[in-house]
């Protein structure tokens, strides 16, 4: 296919789907971004303009993985179902420290699409809950709250079932790296104090749409 004529579908594609994020988030019941228990959102749920500019930037990944999959909708539509999870956990963690188990869901559905043999799928999904459930009983009996929260554990639970033990560990390394380079940044600039959280969520996205890039061939 034509290279011109294929980077226009690209883009004109990626531009839908980024407006399609855009339409999905703004439809987010509110019940999906606060804890369990919890009432509303303190300050509501603001949505996003669905302006061009929210198109593109949402749309990014769709094209970036498009080209990747050189049009190939075998290779594209599963790293979109994925990719298309990724961007809504990421909104919803970077706003509201949250990370709705609906998404979760989906981005496990979604890697049900990849050839991934069962008992990788099964020892994805069960080590990190393995991990953290001692850890956060650890934690919180010395009366300290956990590292990660449980919405991180269930992604990463979610990504291994998605993609397999072994590549759960890559995406979740890179993604502590990401996440400690940016603690350190915030803390050097004093944008941030020792003790302070910050949304894991967002660096385990893109750790897991860099290894969607790597496995697509």
């Amino acid at each position: 296919m034509s290279s011109a004529f294929f980077c226009g579908a690209a883009a004109g594609l990626s531009l839908a789907l980024g407006r399609a994020s855009v339409w999905i988030w703004n439809r987010t019941p509110e019940r999906w971004l606060c804890d369990y228990g919890e009432c509303g959102i303190p300050g509501g749920h603001r949505t996003i303009a669905c302006t061009f500019q929210w198109s593109v930037f949402l749309g990014t990944p769709f094209f970036i993985l498009m080209l990747r999959a050189d049009g190939c909708v075998s290779k594209f539509v599963p790293a979109a179902a994925v990719a298309l999870a990724l961007v809504q956990l990421s909104a919803s963690d970077a706003r509201y420290r949250i990370l709705p188990d609906q998404w979760i869901l989906c981005l496990a559905a979604a890697g049900l699409m990849f050839p991934v043999p069962a008992a990788a799928r099964a020892a994805g999904l069960l080590a990190p809950l393995a991990v953290y459930i001692p850890a956060a009983l650890i934690a919180r009996a010395s009366g300290r709250l956990p590292g990660l929260g449980a919405g991180d554990a269930k992604l990463a639970s979610a990504a291994g079932f998605a993609f397999g033990i072994p590549a759960m560990g890559i995406i979740f390394c890179r993604a502590f790296l990401a996440a400690g380079l940016w603690a350190s940044l915030l803390l050097f600039t004093k944008k941030a104090a020792r003790g302070d959280r910050i949304a894991f969520g967002p660096f385990a996205a893109l750790s897991c749409f860099i290894y969607l890039l790597s496995s697509i061939r």
